[in-house]
């Protein structure tokens, strides 16, 4: 009976380990909704829990949300339904510059296109910063994005 209970025990014990390792393997997310067009169809979200504070440049994970069967890819994806984008960009508030770091468009039947730039980022170069574009979505992320504050 005591040699049955100390297998249980170490089973538990070892499930509950492998549980906390997954767990701690598991990166947080937390979307937060910055912009939203007039007509519903279209919504960004950043991911405050992966957002990066270094000096004025902030780094942020984007989420482009579309409404079902509402947006179509471009290219040869031209006949598929996009379903959302996921980019990643860097934020520079004081100069009101923003640079790409990577692009992911998911389209409803499963596939996904990436935009990255293989190539600078194998030589470990990034893409330059640019003006932020004359847009109501980068203005609404770069407004969110310099003015977050993490809880302390």
């Amino acid at each position: 009976m005591i040699l049955r209970r100390r297998c249980d025990l170490g089973f538990l014990l070892a499930a509950l380990a492998l549980a906390l390792l997954a767990c701690s393997a598991a990166r947080a997310e937390e979307w937060v909704s910055v912009w939203k067009s007039d007509d519903g169809n279209d919504e960004t979200f950043v991911d405050v829990d992966d957002l990066r504070i270094s000096g004025d440049i902030r780094t942020a994970s984007l989420k482009h949300v579309a409404a079902p069967r509402t947006r179509r890819g471009v290219g040869d994806s031209a006949d598929k339904w996009v379903s959302y984008r996921l980019s990643r960009g860097s934020f520079n508030c004081v100069d009101r510059t923003a640079r790409p770091e990577a692009n992911s468009v998911y389209y409803d039947d499963g596939t996904v296109e990436r935009y990255d730039n293989p190539m600078l980022e194998r030589l470990g170069v990034p893409e330059p910063w640019a003006p932020l574009p004359d847009d109501p979505i980068a203005e609404a992320v770069m407004r969110f994005v310099c003015a977050w504050k993490p809880a302390q």
